[in-house]
């Protein structure tokens, strides 16, 4: 127990020590080669000592009560060190390497506790459920997954850095415009979820449901505009790295709205989910109406695959079913998709695609469900 006692103590020391360590050496560095290699270094050994403290946790020998307060002490400290190295210092880490599963098991369950520590006063705090669903749900997917390949420490990272903005809003004490905080720091996030794009525009369409006139509408589709780009973007984070700017999607679609109601007199707004007609810019296929699907073309190609391989669509061929489908869809960027590309692209699909696909289709069973 003595001893026990003994090594609680050092723990908190030598954590303070290391963090007081690193900034320093990194200091008398001039190189960033050299600072890269010094990071590197201390950020695979606290990996490697997690996978050594977890190990032993196998141990029966280890299995005693206060043996494992110390254990989950030392696996505390680890953790706090590599997210002080990850916030500290992550443009000297290679961010796309593969997370070990150690690792990710740890930073899951770290992440999760203290998420659960705010997540009933934020959710006491911000009245509108859908977009904290929307948030949570996906750190829920993420912690409940049981895909331990291909995660980055991008991946980790993002959602190590998205719980800690969430507790920081929570602390802010500014119930009164928390909804509107909370879409702030999604939009400085990066948060390019199409389930959170189709909320954000929906929620648009809604507030202007019963404006009259094309030109007021199209004024105040220009202030939302505005008031969405004067608010803050993290260029260098992205929920989904692989997807599209939430910005820019944004944006595309506040324009293609404002050119609709004054161009082809549309007297309404509508969501990404609604816009159901693409005009090509191309003359010659100018009043060709193609149904606007709001997934990239990667991930709808993932989705016609699944479907042909279930046989849930029935043709000749794979080759078939694109050829037939593509034609008809188009994208926020494309009105135009290749239906030979996208077949390709189904065999070659990335994991944040496959990701981002899941979690559609899950957001669809739910919608269902609920019919």
């Amino acid at each position: 127990m003595e001893q026990t006692r003994s090594i609680t103590e050092k723990v908190y020391v030598e954590t303070y020590e290391i963090q007081a360590r690193l900034k320093t050496q990194v200091f008398k560095l001039h190189k960033e080669k050299q600072i890269r290699l010094f990071i590197a270094k201390y950020h695979s050994a606290l990996v490697l000592l997690l996978d050594v403290v977890m190990d032993n946790k196998q141990d029966a020998s280890f299995d005693k009560l206060h043996i494992n307060q110390a254990r989950d002490l030392i696996l505390s400290s680890l953790d706090e060190l590599l997210s002080f190295i990850e916030t500290r210092f992550s443009n000297y880490l290679a961010l796309d390497d593969y997370v070990p599963t150690t690792y990710l098991a740890v930073s899951k369950k770290e992440l999760k506790l203290k998420l659960d520590t705010f997540r009933g006063d934020l959710e006491a705090a911000v009245e509108d459920k859908r977009l904290l669903e929307i948030v949570f749900g996906n750190l829920d997917a993420f912690f409940n997954s049981k895909r331990h390949r291909h995660v980055t420490f991008r991946d980790v990272l993002y959602r190590k850095e998205l719980v800690q903005e969430l507790e920081r809003l929570g602390d802010s004490e500014r119930e009164a415009g928390m909804l509107q905080a909370l879409n702030e720091l999604l939009v400085y996030m990066n948060f390019n979820s199409n389930v959170y794009i189709n909320y954000y525009t929906e929620k648009i369409a809604e507030q202007l449901a019963n404006a009259q006139g094309l030109h007021i509408i199209a004024e105040k589709l220009k202030s939302f505009s505005l008031e969405l780009n004067k608010m803050y973007s993290n260029k260098n984070v992205s929920l989904y790295p692989h997807g599209e700017d939430l910005k820019t999607v944004l944006n595309n679609w506040f324009n293609n709205q404002i050119s609709n109601i004054l161009s082809t007199k549309q007297d309404s707004v509508l969501s990404l989910r609604q816009s159901a007609v693409h005009t090509s810019q191309n003359p010659q296929e100018a009043g060709k109406s193609n149904v606007l699907c709001t997934l990239p073309g990667d991930q709808i190609a993932l989705i016609l695959r699944g479907a042909d391989e279930l046989k849930i669509l029935k043709a000749r061929s794979m080759s078939e079913v694109f050829k037939t489908i593509v034609p008809h869809l188009s994208t926020i960027n494309k009105s135009q998709l290749s239906y030979n590309s996208m077949r390709s692209k189904s065999y070659n699909a990335e994991e944040k695609d496959k990701e981002a696909v899941v979690e559609v289709l899950q957001k669809l069973i739910n919608k269902i469900r609920g019919y």
